[in-house]
């Protein structure tokens, strides 16, 4: 991923006045479902989480900061108690920026002739900075649509590409129509949008979609998008279930398999099921579990991603998320891949998370004879100083077969 210097300037002084002149969002995290026992639809516009929030996303975070708004001098903000602008509208969005190194270490030669270990350069760039708008012209209906600025700042090969994203398969927007009649009954949304894959993460280095075979490539990258339905419905506050039928056009380029989509009638199906149940045992000891799973593929059978997860929940104390992923590509399984991530947090304070997980992605490809592994340590802290600012330090370690790195990360959110 190439990005000019000129296009990291004017990338960022957008992200600067639009930072002042709108409200920004944040992707909420899994763990928050799963200490708190509530699907992603709770906080979220998006069936599978993240993007614009709800209501009560919105005040989730509106006090959630070490130092608060009159501390700052920004009292004012209190004034607010929800993120519409109108009555029929909804805003929002996402801003991070990134330190961190890109690339793997290198065998290099000193100048006495010594062969040394070379590591990349640290870099600070822009990952993201995507507004969100939301309009609702009646209690059953939603508009929902997205659009990610940065992508349009870089440029892979050089030949000034409109929106050249980093990752393969991977969108600039979306936008989507909710048709929900009944909190009770099904609900419906279609569009250009991400099926409810798995648990979607909020870090997009997550090994669970990724394939080992191929550097830098994650089958699900950050703000896939497909153009689909999707019906889901929840009778119960314990038990969900979706359903979808989309277009391939995406996955096609993210798998790197044209056939995929050359297949007549090509589409991808979804199918996913989450059971949410509540264990109390007195005061302060309420436990919420979250089990579920996932199937999708394209028809044809070109590639196919199982995922599996389960999680436990302390309310308002920590969690405990297991994800399985199994990923078949081409119609004779010419490539397989088992990855799997476990992710443990505990909450100090509202404003201070500490996390840690171990990763692993495994890929056998049986037409080379060849077998690939990846894997990743990674701990670190979320930190609200003030409402609606995370920053995020990390420490990685990541080993290949052939390479291991350790490195600090450093990530500033600002949301809303």
């Amino acid at each position: 991923m190439r990005c000019t210097s000129t296009r990291v300037l004017l990338g960022a002084a957008i992200c600067l006045v639009a930072t002042l002149g709108i409200s920004p969002e944040a992707s909420s995290l899994p763990r928050m479902s799963a200490t708190s026992g509530a699907p992603c639809t709770t906080c979220h516009f998006n069936a599978d989480g993240g993007g614009l929030r709800s209501e009560i996303g919105w005040g989730t975070q509106w006090m959630t900061g070490a130092i608060d708004h009159d501390t700052t001098g920004l009292g004012f903000l209190d004034n607010r108690s929800t993120n519409r602008v109108l009555d029929w509208m909804a805003v929002g969005g996402d801003a991070r920026m990134q330190v961190t190194r890109l690339g793997v270490p290198s065998l290099e030669v000193d100048d006495s002739g010594e062969a040394v270990a070379g590591t990349p350069s640290r870099a600070v760039f822009p990952m993201q900075f995507q507004p969100y708008i939301a309009i609702l012209p009646h209690d059953a209906v939603t508009l929902h649509g997205s659009v990610d600025i940065v992508p349009f700042f870089y440029d892979d090969d050089g030949d000034d590409s409109f929106c050249s994203t980093p990752y393969a398969g991977q969108t600039c927007g979306q936008a989507h129509l909710t048709f929900d009649p009944s909190s009770s009954g099904p609900s419906v949304r279609a569009g250009f949008f991400r099926p409810s894959i798995g648990i979607r993460h909020d870090d997009h280095t997550m090994l669970t979609h990724a394939d080992a075979s191929r550097r830098r490539a994650t089958v699900i990258p950050p703000n896939y998008a497909e153009a689909g339905v999707e019906a889901s419905y929840q009778p119960k506050h314990w038990i969900r279930a979706d359903a979808g039928v989309f277009r391939t056009d995406q996955l096609t380029d993210a798998v790197g398999d044209p056939r995929i989509g050359d297949a007549w009638g090509s589409a991808a199906y979804l199918a996913r099921l989450s059971y949410f149940p509540r264990f109390d045992f007195g005061p302060d000891r309420s436990f919420y579990g979250w089990l579920g799973g996932s199937v999708y593929g394209d028809g044809a059978m070109r590639f196919r991603a199982d995922q599996g997860f389960l999680g436990l929940g302390w309310l308002d104390k920590g969690s405990l998320m297991l994800e399985l992923s199994h990923m078949k590509f081409g119609p004779d399984a010419d490539k397989r891949s088992l990855n799997a991530a476990g992710i443990l947090t505990y909450q100090f304070r509202e404003w201070l998370i500490a996390e840690a997980r171990l990763e692993r992605a495994a890929t056998r490809d049986y037409v080379e004879d060849e077998s690939y592994r990846l894997h990743a340590a990674v701990a670190g802290v979320q930190f609200y100083p003030v409402p609606f600012v995370k920053i995020r330090p990390e420490y990685r370690i990541n080993r290949a077969d052939n390479w291991s790195m350790g490195q600090y990360t450093m990530q500033l959110h600002l949301f809303y």
